[in-house]
């Protein structure tokens, strides 16, 4: 799910549109390309996945520590669900089943996003303090715990005029492309760089989702939309360039 509201402050980089796009991307590129590259090192994740949740939930909770913006230490734990949820999936599941799984998600997310089930889940997370997107602030006068508060009483749609609104997109906006790329080494030789591994399916289904969140952010949209009917075709349609040409060159 992606969704935009409220007013912005053009006096600061990152509290301008483009800004804000920015960042979303990299984050969302950096949780689709970890679990790609280096999936063999990836499961002390899963291992400390329980741990690392309770302390991301308490310091949200609480606003610890107070030097740091509580909204980057949910951003920071949201990429981390994102690798994890990434990885798993990728390794648990063959691609062909995945593509079955992202479509059914792609379904759920049109459907809970359209009746605003989605919404009203994200608005529940926030107030149990339970990081399932990432977020960019639309104000330096952002704080987290007003928009808690605000969301907690009035739901998402309370921030609109504030200067408590984000930019959000969910995390499985990144962890589905980011778990079909890592199912996608299944196909194709791999190219190794010191610990970096990739096959060419997973490069293009990797690049296919990562370009199609990029084209949404760009798109300057007035309202949420599921943000799924861009990263999976994407992701799909990468996978299918990357099987052509690993077919082609072989």
């Amino acid at each position: 799910m992606a969704e935009s509201s409220a007013i912005y402050n053009p006096s600061y980089s990152l509290y301008t549109p483009g800004g804000r796009r920015i960042l979303l991307v990299t984050l969302v590129t950096i949780a689709i390309l970890t679990p790609t590259l280096i999936t063999d090192y990836l499961e002390p994740v899963v291992t400390f996945f329980p741990i690392v949740a309770l302390i991301a939930i308490a310091m949200v909770r609480t606003g610890w520590p107070s030097a740091i913006p509580t909204w980057t230490i949910f951003n920071t734990f949201s990429v981390y669900l994102m690798i994890y949820a990434g990885y798993s999936f990728g390794t648990m599941l063959p691609p062909k089943l995945l593509i079955l799984f992202l479509l059914g998600m792609l379904v759920y997310d049109l459907v809970g996003v359209k009746g605003g089930q989605m919404q009203s889940m994200a608005a529940k997370m926030i107030s149990y303090g339970f990081p399932i997107f990432i977020l960019v602030p639309h104000s330096k006068a952002f704080s987290f715990e007003k928009f808690r508060d605000i969301v907690s009483d009035e739901g998402l749609e309370g921030l609109h005029g504030s200067d408590q609104g984000i930019s959000m997109l969910g995390i499985g906006d990144g962890f589905l492309p980011s778990a079909l790329a890592v199912s996608a080494g299944a196909y194709g030789t791999a190219a190794h760089l010191g610990v970096l591994s990739l096959t060419l399916p997973q490069f293009t289904t990797a690049l296919g989702g990562i370009i199609g969140l990029f084209i949404l952010m760009w798109a300057d949209l007035p309202k949420a939309i599921a943000a799924l009917i861009v990263s999976v075709p994407g992701a799909l349609i990468g996978l299918g360039i990357g099987l052509l040409a690993e077919l082609l060159l072989a």
